[in-house]
C-alpha cells in the first residue's frame, strides 16, 4: 500500500458516520479556550501585578509600592519598607485637574500634624476647598499644590499644608488656563467658559501617587467567617474585581462578601462601554432648545457665568488672576492691553524688546535671590537682570502667556446629556412629526385648490418647522466646535424663531378673520396681505438671529461676553445660558403670548358665532371644542410647557414639553389633512389620474391594434 492509498484510507474514515448517524467528534485545541484566562487571580499576569518587581506601582499593578504605602496600608507583599512621619488621617485622595485625566485622583496632604499649634496656618490648609475647589473664584496660592523636596515626593494640598507638617522646602506646582477656543482674548480668560485652570508639574520628573476615588471594598460581611475577617484586613492588598463590577482589597475580602474564586479577576471586565466623545453616542433630547436649568449645572466644572474685562492700559495675569497695569516705552501707549502706536515707522525703529508688555510687580510677589536674580512665587521662576527691571522700589517683568494655552489643548468636552426617556421620546416623536410634515407639504403642493392665503401661510409654518425639526435630528450626529455643528446651529435657531412667526400669522389671521364676520376680500388685497406675512415672519427671524451670528463671530469685544451664544460650543446649539434666554426664550415668549390673546379673542368670536347658528346644543359644544383644540395645536401653544417645565423643573413636565411639541407635525397634519375636503381634492386628483392613466392605456392598445392589423395586410 503506498502513501497515496493511505491518505486514501483516512480519509475515508474520517469521513463515515459513526453508529450513532453523527461523525465523530473532533478535538480542537482551542475548543477549551478561556477569555477570560489572563485575567483570573491564578495566570501569570496577575501574580506579576502583586509584587514591585519592574519599578512600576499602581495603577500598572495592583497594589502600591510608594513610600506611603505603609501608612496607607496597601503595600504589595515585597515593598521597602520607608519610615514615614505622616500618618493616613492626614490624607486625601482628591482630584487635582490637569494631573490625571482618568478616574484616579492624587493623595494629598489636607490635614496639619497634631503637634501644630498655629490655628490660623491650619485653617488656611484644610480648609482651602472652602475659597474656591480649583476655581477662578479661589485664591490661587490655597489651590495650588506642592510637593516636598525629598526623593518621596509627598505632595500637599498647599504650602501651608506643608508648613504645618514641618515641610519648609518644596516645589510648587505651575498654575495655568487651558482654553478650547483658539479666539479667547488674554484679558478674558477667567471668566470664558472656555477655559479651565489646571496644574502641571514643577519639574519634568516630579511624581504624584495616584489613588483610587472610590475606596476598595476592606469589610466582610456580619455573618463570615472569623478567620477571612481577619486576612481581609491584614493581609497584603491586591485589589480584586468581581463580575459585576465591584472591587476588594483582596481576595479574602472578596471571599467574604460572597465572591467564588472563578469569579475573582485582577483587572476590570469593562462591562459597561467606556466613554467616548463620538456624538453618536449623546443623547439628544428635545428638551436642549429651552432648559436653561441645564446650563446652571457646568458651574461646578469650572465654567464661569461672569467674565473680567481688563480695562485697555491692563492686561490679565492668569496665574495671579488679576488685572495689572502695564507700562510701555516713550512714544507709545497701552492699547487693548498691548504697547502700540499709531505710527508704523516709529514702531519699526523703536524697540520694544519684542514687542514685551511691561507689568509691575507687588512686593509681596517676588524676593531676590541675591543682587542679580528675581523669584517670583506664583510661577516658581527665576528672572536674571537680563529680564526684568528695576526702577528703585519698583520691580517690573516682561508679561508672557507661558501659562495660557490658547490651542485645543484640553480634554473638556462638555455636552448636554439628558437621560434615556428623553432621548427616545424626542427620536421617536421627531421622526413622526416630519414625516407628517412632509405628507402635508407633498399634500398641499400638489392640491392647488388648498393653496388660498390660509393654505399658504400654513404651507410656509409647515416648511419652516420641518427644517427646523430636520436640522436638530440632524445636529446630534455632528461632532462639537466644527463647522458643520456651528451653521447647523445658527439655521435651526433661525427656522425655529421663523416657525414661531409664521405660528403668529396663523393666530393674527384667525383673529381677524372670525372678528370681521368671516369677511373675505379680493385677490389683490389677500397676495398684499400674504407680502406683509412674509416680511414679518422671514425677516424677523433673520434679525434676531443676525444680531446673534455677530455677537458670536464679530472680532470685538462686548460689555457682557454671556450674551454671545457660542453656537456649537457644547452641543449643536445656543451653547450660553444669557443668550438662550435673550436670542430664544425672550422672543418665544412674546410670540406665545401674542398666540395665546390672539387664542382667546378667536375662541370668543367663534363662540359667538356657535350661538347665532342652527344646529343642535351637542353638537355645538362639540364641534367648538374640536376647534378650539385643534386652534392651540397650530398656534403651537403647547410650547407653553417649555416655560412651566423651566419653572418646575421635574421630569414629568420635560416629558409633556417633549411629546407635545415633538408631535407637533403630526398635530397639524391631523388637523388640516384629516378633513372632507381634503379627502374629496385627493379622490378626484386619484380619478384624474387613473383616467388619464386608463385613456392613455386605451389609446396604446388602439395603436399597437392597428399596426398590427397593417403588418398582417
Amino acid at each position: 500500500m503506498g502513501p497515496r492509498d493511505l491518505t486514501t484510507v483516512l480519509l475515508l474514515l474520517l469521513l463515515v458516520p459513526s453508529s450513532r448517524g453523527q461523525p465523530p467528534p473532533l478535538d480542537y485545541p482551542w475548543d477549551d479556550y478561556d477569555p477570560m484566562a489572563a485575567l483570573r487571580l491564578n495566570s501569570s499576569t496577575c501574580r506579576e501585578r502583586g509584587t514591585c518587581e519592574g519599578g512600576m506601582t499602581f495603577p500598572d499593578k495592583n497594589c502600591h509600592c510608594d513610600v506611603l504605602c505603609h501608612v496607607m496600608n496597601d503595600c504589595c507583599e515585597n515593598a521597602a519598607s520607608v519610615n514615614i512621619s505622616t500618618t493616613k488621617g492626614q490624607l486625601t485622595c482628591k482630584q487635582v485637574p490637569g494631573l490625571v485625566k482618568n478616574a484616579y485622583g492624587v493623595l494629598l496632604v489636607v490635614h496639619c500634624s497634631d503637634e501644630w499649634t498655629d490655628d490660623q496656618t491650619r485653617n488656611l490648609c484644610e480648609n482651602a476647598s472652602l475659597a474656591g475647589d480649583y476655581s477662578v473664584d479661589g485664591d490661587l496660592i490655597l489651590q495650588t499644590p506642592v510637593s516636598d523636596n525629598t526623593p518621596a515626593n509627598i505632595m500637599y494640598q498647599n504650602m501651608y499644608c506643608a508648613y504645618c507638617n514641618n515641610v519648609n522646602e518644596f516645589k510648587f506646582w505651575n498654575p495655568q488656563y487651558e482654553c478650547m477656543n483658539n479666539k479667547t482674548d488674554v484679558r478674558h480668560i477667567p471668566g470664558s467658559p472656555d477655559c479651565k485652570l489646571v496644574f502641571t508639574r514643577p519639574e519634568f520628573d516630579a511624581k504624584f501617587r495616584q489613588c483610587d476615588l472610590m475606596p476598595a471594598i476592606s469589610n466582610c460581611l456580619s455573618d463570615s467567617d472569623a478567620e477571612l475577617v481577619v486576612k481581609c484586613d491584614t493581609e497584603p492588598h491586591y485589589l480584586v474585581y468581581d463580575s459585576i463590577g465591584h472591587v476588594y482589597r483582596n481576595s479574602f475580602c472578596a471571599q467574604c462578601n460572597g465572591v467564588s474564586t472563578e469569579d475573582m479577576y485582577c483587572e476590570t471586565l469593562d462591562l459597561e462601554p467606556a466613554p467616548t466623545d463620538d456624538p453618536n453616542a449623546r443623547k439628544a433630547s428635545f428638551r436642549l432648545l429651552v432648559d436653561f436649568n441645564h446650563y446652571t449645572a457646568y458651574k461646578n466644572d469650572e465654567l464661569f457665568d461672569e467674565q473680567i474685562t481688563c480695562g485697555e492700559d491692563q492686561i490679565y495675569d492668569v496665574v495671579s488672576s488679576k488685572c495689572r497695569y502695564i507700562y510701555c516705552p516713550p512714544h507709545t501707549k497701552a492699547m487693548k492691553g498691548r504697547c502700540q502706536t499709531d505710527n508704523e515707522t516709529l514702531t519699526a525703529t523703536l524697540d520694544l524688546n519684542n514687542n514685551c508688555t511691561w507689568v509691575k510687580l507687588d512686593s509681596s510677589e517676588y524676593k531676590f535671590i541675591d543682587d542679580s536674580r528675581l523669584f517670583i512665587l506664583s510661577s516658581q521662576k527665576v528672572y536674571n537682570e537680563t529680564e526684568y527691571m528695576r526702577n528703585a522700589s519698583d520691580v517690573f517683568i516682561c508679561h508672557t502667556d507661558e501659562h495660557v494655552c490658547l490651542e485645543n489643548c484640553g480634554s473638556r468636552d462638555v455636552a448636554f446629556d439628558f437621560d434615556d426617556v428623553e432621548a427616545y421620546l424626542s427620536l421617536a416623536g421627531l421622526i413622526i412629526s416630519i414625516t407628517a410634515l412632509a405628507v402635508t407639504f407633498v399634500a398641499y403642493t400638489c392640491l392647488p385648490q388648498l393653496l388660498n392665503t390660509p393654505g399658504r401661510i400654513l404651507v410656509c409654518l409647515v416648511l419652516s418647522l420641518l427644517l427646523a425639526q430636520l436640522g436638530f435630528l440632524v445636529s446630534g450626529e455632528l461632532a462639537v466646535r466644527t463647522d458643520a455643528c456651528r451653521a447647523l446651529a445658527v439655521l435651526v435657531h433661525y427656522f425655529f424663531m421663523a416657525a414661531f412667526c409664521w405660528m403668529n400669522v396663523i393666530a393674527f389671521d384667525l383673529w381677524k378673520t372670525f372678528s370681521n364676520k368671516f369677511a373675505t376680500s379680493g385677490s389683490g388685497s389677500a397676495i398684499k396681505k400674504l407680502g406683509y406675512y412674509s416680511l414679518y415672519a422671514w425677516l424677523t427671524p433673520l434679525v434676531i438671529v443676525c444680531i446673534a451670528v455677530t455677537l458670536d463671530f464679530g472680532d470685538f469685544t462686548i460689555k457682557y461676553p454671556s450674551l454671545k451664544p457660542r453656537y456649537g460650543e457644547r452641543a449643536c446649539w445656543i451653547s450660553s445660558r444669557d443668550s438662550l434666554i435673550v436670542f430664544f426664550l425672550g422672543p418665544l415668549a412674546l410670540c406665545k403670548l401674542f398666540d395665546i390673546t390672539s387664542f382667546v379673542f378667536t375662541a370668543v368670536h367663534i363662540a359667538r358665532a356657535n350661538k347665532q347658528g342652527a344646529v343642535a346644543r351637542r353638537k355645538k359644544n362639540t364641534c367648538s371644542l374640536l376647534i378650539n383644540i385643534k386652534l392651540s395645536l397650530v398656534m403651537g401653544l403647547t410650547w407653553v410647557f417649555a416655560f412651566l417645565a423651566n419653572v418646575t423643573n421635574v421630569a414629568p413636565m420635560w416629558y409633556l414639553f417633549i411629546i407635545f411639541n415633538t408631535l407637533q407635525g403630526l398635530f397639524i397634519a391631523v388637523s388640516f389633512l384629516c378633513t372632507r375636503k381634503v379627502g374629496r381634492l385627493v379622490q378626484e386628483k386619484y380619478e384624474v389620474v387613473t383616467s388619464s392613466f386608463s385613456s392613455r392605456t386605451s389609446t396604446a392598445n388602439t395603436a399597437s391594434s392597428s399596426l398590427s392589423k397593417d403588418s398582417q395586410k
